[in-house]
């Protein structure tokens, strides 16, 4: 009996000691001058996930929660939150429709601004970012911290109201704004949705205004290299909302790089003042007198001789012009190809299922909920088995997988009330899945397309 509970204690203590260096902190503080509830989504690929997905922190107040050492997700903050007559609770900004002040596995609602971390993604790297792609409702900030070592990596977010600043048909709220939307949730237009092709996605005045007003913000899908950044060490960190300034902002130690865009990256602007144009030439004066003929003939030899200069000069600068711009065509896309395919889990912040996950989820594919020109739509079950899912399996392709690992990223960065949440996906080869939240009622297209029952009403 004493060899068993000497057993017992050995196990729970080298449990507590096991979770204790396999998990990190993060730490949220509320420096605002109203109550903050805080949201959370993400998962875990080595255990549970957060002990919570939502709570309130009223004025000064900070709260440390626990987490699995490889968790990715988001962090965001709601405001202007209350609980109705009948108990439902909802938030003005940051809303997760979950009825309560826990998310449960449901993202915010636009606009909002995120703080996007993946821990233990690449080489042992931490990958975080705070994002105002989906809008913007509070300002954030996100702090690695090496309590051991006295170091701290790059400090990034967003201190700036830019509820004042924001464009008129973007506010939300009217003239007293209480958050700012995206250009693609206001107008719902490709050029500022990027939906097209991420490649030929840009970045649009209000995502520059938006860049200006935060430089160490996410502002776009394809935002450059200044927005993203890695850490290493596996350090704790530190959310807070409403910080006036960004400690460390420039500091650039061996334990912190600002990380390769999961994009193809846009050539930043050097920010220079000087007009691109050149510079118009000074002439000088005419003289008063009339030139001799044998002047203008040397003029004429001279202007010659110039003219045959500067062409020759013109096409030695657009041949080094097509070199450099094909090597830097070529890096590239070499760059992209790396990030697209080895370092999917660093790009992609979603759950991700190997084929044969995929085929239990589906019960080896017996419920086939539907088919259409990019594959057919099964029926299936998460590995927890309390949630249905639709498990869209794509016909086989022969590419590398490059434009299905950017639509991806660029779906998993877009989140609304009305388009289905995307819970997973699958890549292996040729096999290629995406797995969506499950509409029991069936999609909105049946009873637009069918006889409308007379039962159905307005709700």
């Amino acid at each position: 009996m004493a060899d068993g509970l000497l057993l017992l204690i050995f196990l729970l203590v080298s449990f507590s000691f096991v979770a204790e260096v396999t998990s990190r902190n993060i730490t949220i503080e509320n420096k605002c001058d109203y109550s903050v509830w805080p949201g959370t989504y993400g998962y875990s690929t080595n255990g549970p996930s957060l002990s919570t997905t939502g709570f309130l922190l009223r004025k000064g107040e900070a709260r440390v929660i626990n987490v699995p050492s490889s968790w990715r997700g988001r962090f965001w903050g709601r405001s202007l939150c209350s609980t109705n007559s009948t108990g439902g609770f909802s938030c003005v900004t940051g809303d997760c429709r979950s009825g309560n002040i826990e998310c449960s596995g449901a993202s915010s609602t636009p606009p909002t601004t995120l703080v996007e971390l993946s821990l233990d993604t690449f080489n042992g790297q931490d990958f975080y970012d705070v994002s105002v792609v989906d809008g913007y409702n509070l300002p954030v900030i996100i702090v690695p911290q090496h309590p051991q070592r006295g170091q701290s990596c790059i400090s990034v977010g967003c201190v700036v109201n830019l509820n004042k600043t924001c464009p008129r048909e973007l506010k939300v709220g009217g003239d007293q704004p209480v958050a700012c939307m995206s250009a693609c949730q206001a107008f719902n237009s490709s050029i500022f949705c990027c939906t097209n092709s991420t490649e030929k996605c840009q970045a649009t005045l209000y995502s520059q205004n938006f860049k200006r007003e935060c430089p160490l913000a996410y502002s776009y899908a394809l935002d450059d290299q200044t927005t993203a950044f890695t850490c290493a060490n596996s350090p704790n960190y530190v959310v807070t909302f409403c910080q006036s300034t960004i400690p460390n902002a420039t500091k650039n130690n061996n334990s912190s790089s600002v990380a390769k865009s999961p994009f193809p990256a846009q050539t930043p602007s050097n920010g220079s003042s000087k007009s691109p144009f050149p510079a118009p030439t000074t002439l000088e004066p005419p003289s008063p007198s009339q030139p001799s003929k044998e002047a203008t003939t040397r003029a004429k030899q001279k202007i010659s001789w110039k003219l045959k200069l500067i062409l020759g000069l013109s096409a030695v600068s657009v041949v080094v012009i097509i070199v450099i711009v094909a090597v830097i065509v070529r890096a590239r896309n070499a760059r992209k190809s790396e990030w697209s395919v080895e370092n999917i889990d660093a790009v992609v912040m979603m759950k991700r299922y190997s084929y044969e996950k995929v085929k239990k989820m589906t019960n080896s594919f017996a419920h086939v909920l539907g088919k259409g020109g990019f594959g057919t739509v099964y029926k299936g079950k998460l590995p927890d088995g309390n949630h249905d899912v639709a498990v869209k399996i794509l016909l086989e392709s022969k590419g590398n997988g490059e434009e299905f690992i950017n639509e991806l990223a660029s779906m998993s960065r877009t989140s609304h009330v009305n388009i289905v949440s995307l819970l997973g996906f699958c890549y292996e080869g040729n096999k290629r899945a995406i797995i969506y939240e499950f509409m029991p009622n069936g999609s909105l297209d049946k009873f637009i397309s069918e006889n409308m029952s007379a039962k159905l009403e307005w709700e």
